[in-house]
């Protein structure tokens, strides 16, 4: 489902959860700053619990205008939701940029939100929940995102994942040190281990770049791929996998992923 979402484990988990369970309640407020893929996990959950993909409406403001009114809220929410889905499942509205409603607009939603169809789910994005009125708020799963990490810092660990046949070992925990005070946690450094080694294994199946996470790496993916083979791509994932479950019970993950790379460095200059 968030396959290829960087970050933010937590709330994919929980989300994952809802979706494999069907515990899933008929308003959500997804609450993080600018940066944090809100929208993208949004989409990537109504994809997975809607009826159909025509069932997932992304409600936004009108071009020409500065906020959300009350005619956007009816006209995209109000009209529409209660004409049921095609077939057995959820129907979702994910409103962009909601903390731009104005009150009008607010209470309007807030007589769906009393009252919403056993098949509508309502998702809100906002970068803080004062952005709604107390009584739509009062309403809302609250979803809290971690904070946005800089860019910057997933092309300092693509940087190391590329580089690490040539890389001495005191530079593997620098880095490693350095991510782990850039990035919201260890879980969001190994989502790109995993994603940077999916998309190795993806060119080397099949050499279509299109495919790729990482378009902008082709090079350096290309390489990788001509290095190791699909045994060795498969251990690293494993090994990956197991660096998370050590995460979990506090065992020093500079110096597990440290170890850890040094096995892919030898499996890359044993080729």
């Amino acid at each position: 489902m968030f396959e290829n979402i960087t970050g933010q484990t937590r709330v994919k988990k929980y989300l994952a959860h809802a979706a494999e369970t069907g515990r899933i309640h008929h308003a959500y407020a997804f609450v993080g700053d600018k940066g944090t893929p809100k929208k993208e996990i949004a989409v990537a959950f109504a994809e997975k619990i809607a009826a159909t993909s025509t069932d997932v409406r992304l409600v936004q403001k009108a071009k020409t205008k500065t906020i959300i009114t009350v005619n956007d809220v009816r006209e995209q929410i109000g009209n529409d939701i209660q004409i049921k889905p095609y077939k057995e499942g959820k129907k979702i509205y994910i409103v962009e940029d909601a903390g731009l409603m104005n009150e009008q607009a607010q209470n309007a939603l807030l007589k769906t939100l009393e009252e919403p169809p056993e098949y509508a789910v309502i998702i809100l994005l906002v970068e803080s929940m004062e952005q709604l009125i107390d009584t739509v708020r009062s309403r809302c799963m609250k979803v809290d995102f971690d904070p946005a990490y800089d860019p910057a810092s997933q092309k300092e660990l693509i940087d190391l994942v590329s580089s690490v046949s040539t890389l001495p070992m005191g530079d593997i925990l620098r880095a490693l040190k350095a991510a782990k005070e850039s990035l919201s946690g260890v879980n969001d450094i190994l989502d790109v281990f995993l994603m940077w080694y999916r998309d190795v294994l993806v060119y080397k199946s099949c050499r279509d770049s299109n495919l790729l996470i990482f378009k902008s790496e082709e090079n350096r993916v290309m390489k990788a791929a001509d290095a190791l083979s699909y045994r060795d791509i498969r251990r690293i994932c494993e090994g990956i996998k197991l660096l998370r479950e050590r995460s979990v019970y506090n065992i020093d993950f500079e110096l597990s992923a440290g170890l850890f790379f040094m096995d892919v460095r030898d499996r890359m200059v044993q080729r």
